[in-house]
């Protein structure tokens, strides 16, 4: 943990994400954006989202985001 901490971090503007995030959440009926911002990151980096939410893994394959991977899943 020490060492992550050492790592240099850069803050970003992103309108564009928050936007996705946004959009996501809406779609997915929460109220929060907190859940949507990390799929909105991972479908621009066109990257896997995995999570441990069975729930919201149905719903983004159901909205047609097929990146979308449960931790419980087998692989």
């Amino acid at each position: 943990m020490y060492l992550i901490l050492k790592l240099p971090w850069v803050y970003t503007r992103d309108e564009d994400l928050a936007l996705s995030a946004l959009r996501w959440a809406a779609r997915l009926g929460q109220v929060r954006a907190y859940d949507a911002f990390y799929v909105a990151l991972a479908e621009a980096e066109g990257a896997e989202f995995w999570t441990a939410d069975g729930r919201l893994v149905q719903g983004l394959r159901a909205l047609g985001f097929s990146r979308a991977r449960a931790l419980a899943e087998d692989l």
